[in-house]
C-alpha cells in the first residue's frame, strides 16, 4: 500500500474514533501510520530514517515485527508518558500505526496483525512456542472475476 493511502485512511479512521479534527492528532495519526513501513528502506519513512530501515530489513522481512499489535502496544507503552501528561492527542499516534497494519491485511500481499510472520528471520536463540499466527497472504489466491 502506498503512503498516501495509508496516512488517508489513517486521517479519516483517527476522525471517526476520536470525533476529532484537531492536526495534532490528525498529524500523530499520519506519522504512526507510516510506523510499520520502516522495515523497508524503500519507504517515504524508510528513506528518512535509512540506517534504522537498512537495519530491520536485514533481520525481518517486510510486514513482520513493525506490522503487529505487538509493535502497536510497545508504541504505545512508549508514549504513554506523553499521552498522560501531555494530552489525549498523543495516543492517535498508536492508533494510526494499528490502522495501517490493519489495513495491510486487506492488500495481495496479506499481513500478519495478531503476530509476525519471523519464518525469513534471524532469531537464533528466539522461543516462539505457543506464538498465535494469523496470515492473510492472498498471494496465491485466484481472484478473477473478484471485482464484477
Amino acid at each position: 500500500m502506498m503512503s498516501v493511502t495509508h496516512m488517508a485512511i489513517a486521517v479519516s479512521a483517527t476522525s471517526l474514533v476520536f470525533s476529532t479534527a484537531n492536526p495534532i492528532a490528525l498529524g500523530l495519526a499520519v506519522i504512526g501510520s507510516l510506523l510499520p513501513d520502516l522495515d523497508t528502506s524503500s519507504s517515504l519513512l524508510g528513506q528518512i530514517f535509512f540506517p534504522v530501515s537498512y537495519w530491520i530489513e536485514e533481520r525481518y522481512p517486510h510486514r513482520s515485527i513493525t506490522h503487529s499489535i505487538l509493535a502497536s502496544m510497545a508504541i504505545a507503552v512508549l508514549i504513554s508518558p506523553l499521552a498522560i501528561f501531555q494530552g489525549w492527542q498523543w495516543w492517535c499516534l498508536p492508533f494510526g500505526h494499528l490502522v495501517s497494519c490493519f489495513s495491510d491485511c486487506f492488500t495481495l500481499q496479506g499481513g500478519c496483525l495478531i503476530y509476525a510472520d519471523l519464518s525469513d528471520a534471524d532469531l537464533s536463540g528466539a522461543n516462539l512456542t505457543g506464538a498465535i499466527l494469523i496470515n492473510t497472504d492472498f498471494s496465491g489466491a485466484d481472484l478473477t472475476g473478484a471485482y464484477r
